[in-house]
Parts: structure tokens; sequence; C-alpha cells
């Protein structure tokens, strides 16, 4: 029977830590103190934290966690993600992705993945879905592409593997309608001039100006 056939896919709970130590030790050559994964198994209601685990043997082999945050929070690290936002928006990072070494390509990682995104999309306030990746690791990468992510950005030393600084690429999904930056002075004002409270007292006399100048462009 194929290894990703006979499997149960549950909300991780406390007693699951071990076992994700064990696969971040496998996947990731990354160390993370235990504080870390408490904090993404205290239940909290803002993690999504799922596991793959074998019915037979009931041993986890992969695993899933992403927590909501604020756009602003994550506008701070990666840069500006949204052409328009409202208080409400909030994103969910990605905050870690494994599957065993021997259970891979059986479409684990795809089962997994899908049950996020598919909880991620639900809540309307979500704007973003997004991860971060290593550079180099070209798997991952057209893994990402396949589940619909998108580059965004990179971040030059943003791992540390065995002392050494390796760069970080951000992948993206927008969702719920979201509108990615465009970039530029206009989107510049379309996000953060109009929609504050200076801004909207100043829209009408820009907007006077701005039919001005586009009149005489066209009147010569």
């Amino acid at each position: 029977m194929a290894k990703g056939a006979d499997l149960n896919y549950r909300e991780l709970k406390m007693d699951d830590k071990l076992a994700m130590q064990e696969i971040c030790a496998e996947c990731f050559p990354i160390e993370y103190p235990d504080e870390w994964f408490d904090n993404l198994l205290c239940g909290n209601i803002n993690t999504y934290a799922h596991g793959a685990f074998e019915v037979a043997t009931g041993r986890m082999v992969g695993m899933i966690v992403g927590q909501t945050q604020s756009l602003y929070a994550a506008e701070l690290e990666v840069g500006t993600l949204l052409e328009k936002a409202s208080d409400d928006d909030t994103v969910v990072y990605i905050t870690i992705f494994g599957v065993r070494e021997s259970h891979r390509r059986y479409g684990i990682g795809t089962n997994l993945m899908q049950g996020l995104l598919y909880q991620a999309k639900h809540d309307r306030d979500n704007k973003v879905i997004y991860l971060h990746v290593e550079s180099t690791n070209d798997t991952a990468i057209q893994f990402y592409e396949k589940q619909d992510f998108h580059y965004f950005t990179s971040i030059p030393g943003y791992y540390s593997l065995e002392g050494n600084p390796a760069d970080g690429i951000v992948y993206v999904i927008f969702t719920n309608g979201a509108i990615p930056y465009q970039g530029g002075f206009r989107s510049w004002c379309r996000r953060y001039v109009k929609q504050s409270s200076v801004g909207q007292c100043f829209d009408g006399p820009v907007e006077y100006i701005k039919s001005v100048v586009y009149n005489r462009q066209h009147s010569v």
C-alpha cells in the first residue's frame, strides 16, 4: 500500500511535540527552542496546526503550522503587500511545513497544504498567505509554485545555515479579493495618504488638481 494511503490528518496537540521536533530535525538545518514548539501547541485560536499520522503506528509523518497575524506586522517584515487595506485585514504566515523524507511524493504535503489554504481562505479577513523558503531549495520552490504561490521578494541573509548566511525568498498567495501592491507614487498615495484622515481632507483638492492637469495636457 502506498505510504500516503492509510493516514489520519488531525489537529496537533502538546503530546505531538516530540514528533514535531523529530521532523524539524530531519527537514530543517535549524534548531528550534522548546518554547517555540510550546507556543505553537498551546491551543491559540490564531494558530492552525495539523499533522499526518500513520493509522497503523500512530507515527507522525508530516505537519504544517500557520499563524494568523495582522497585515501591519507582516508588512513590517516583507514590505507593502496590498494596494488597498483596512484595519481588519489579516494574513496567514506558514510558520513550518515538513514531511519525512521516507513519505515524500505520496501527496501528503499537498494534502496538508491544501487543508491550510482552504481554512485560511475561508476567513474573509485573510488577504495574504505567505511563507519563507531558502533560495536554493529548488524542490520546495517548485512545490510551492504548484500550490499557486508566487514570488514576492527576497531577503538577503534571512537564514543562518551552519553559521553561514543564506538568502530567503518570500512566496505569497493573494486571496479574498486582495489586490497586490503595484508600487510607484500613485499606489503609495492610494494606500498611505488617501486612506488616512489627512488624506481624506485633501482628497477633494487633489482630485481637482489632477483634473486640471489632465485637461491642460489634452487641450494642446
